[in-house]
């Protein structure tokens, strides 16, 4: 009986030791779960594709800017209110224009606004009323090595700790002596009006010629301290510092990558290049979610070859979950529909645009809201 008892005690303890570890497993798996949707109107000359939106906090109140960039105007939404409260129209033609097509922008504050043009490499700075204030141009040779400015709203423009220095994204399309030589930022020093380069491209891009931006380009977000950048690439499972440190931070649903051709050249087609990028996913995004202390990693999820063919080349997005220490916690897959292009974060979570409602009602654009949940 002694030792019956003495088994059932032992027995008792493991199984108990197995349930903490099963505990303690299952609490490394975060996740993100919808909490709610965000629907703001759209006036009659915004639909749902925005190359640039950017929340900013002031006077204790959120707002959303959405550029419209056909017509060049930024919408301000106050968030609370789910309403346009603002219209910040800017020159586009005209010796005060702001360059052609200005997809990107950056709210510094409430009357300083960078706006950026890639096809004039030009950067400008406008006040609230669309005033242009002041204007430089980015010099880049386009085609052999120096980076192209190319910020949206998944590669956004953003300011050091200081408010001394712009870091603005950039592709490179055809490097000169190899992409680990060529960097993928620009920098822009607002006190003396210097350009430079930082973020060299990881060895792993000399394999050979990438050709495609959405693989060429260079994600950052400021670490959690708010004391340096983080950055990925398209095709690097790895995320890095400044400092020179890298983590893993792998998707599920990515395997490995391979350039499009061995060989630089400055013509390619165009079918191979975006049907290999479709059927392989990329990496995208990189956001600091300051509120819960993680880093968000974007995933560009791979179409299968079957239905490439049909025409499907979106094979939809996932969002890998990476604590403060780099480890990954979990990768959530999102629903059909919803855009990882389209993200913003505020103190309330992750916000996510939604094709599929907009479809059904062109007057709104609705954001699908996630919370973390570890």
């Amino acid at each position: 009986m002694r030792y019956l008892l003495m088994g059932l005690t032992i027995g008792v303890i493991i199984c108990c030791q197995n349930s903490g570890k099963q505990d303690n497993k299952r609490e490394k798996h975060w996740s993100l779960i919808k909490s709610g949707e965000l629907k703001l109107p759209l006036d009659s000359t915004s639909g749902f594709m925005t190359f640039c939106m950017q929340p900013y906090s002031y006077n204790d109140k959120e707002y959303l800017y959405f550029n419209n960039f056909k017509t060049g105007v930024i919408n301000v939404y106050d968030l609370n209110l789910r309403a346009i409260v603002e219209k910040i129209k800017f020159e586009k033609e005209g010796p005060d224009n702001v360059g052609t097509s200005p997809w990107a922008f950056y709210v510094h504050n409430k009357d300083s606004i960078f706006v950026l043009s890639h096809m004039d490499n030009q950067l400008s700075l406008i006040d609230k009323e669309g005033n242009l204030l002041d204007k430089h141009y980015i010099n880049t040779d386009y085609w052999n090595g120096e980076p192209i400015p190319w910020a949206s709203t998944d590669m956004p423009m953003r300011f050091d700790n200081k408010n001394k220095i712009l870091f603005i994204p950039g592709v490179v399309r055809v490097p000169k002596e190899g992409y680990s030589a060529e960097h993928a930022l620009i920098v822009y020093n607002v006190i003396t009006n210097d350009f430079s380069y930082s973020i060299p491209y990881p060895k792993l891009y000399d394999a050979g010629f990438w050709v495609e931006d959405n693989y060429t380009r260079g994600y950052t977000t400021p670490n959690l301290e708010n004391e340096e950048l983080i950055y990925g690439f398209g095709v690097d499972h790895m995320i890095h510092s400044q400092r020179g440190e890298s983590y893993s931070a792998k998707s599920n649903f990515l395997g490995d990558f391979k350039p499009v051709f061995k060989k630089y050249q400055a013509t390619w087609d165009d079918n191979i290049s975006h049907k290999q990028l479709v059927l392989s996913g990329a990496y995208s995004s990189l956001i600091s979610d300051n509120f819960n202390k993680v880093y968000y990693r974007v995933v560009n999820l791979p179409v299968s070859e079957e239905n490439y063919e049909k025409g499907i080349w979106n094979g939809g997005y996932s969002i890998i979950i990476i604590d403060e220490n780099f480890q990954v916690r979990g990768e959530i897959v999102l629903e059909d529909g919803l855009r990882g292009y389209m993200i913003f974060l505020d103190k309330n979570g992750l916000n996510i645009a939604n094709e599929h409602a907009y479809k059904m009602n062109e007057d709104s654009i609705s954001f699908a809201k996630f919370k973390l949940v570890r």
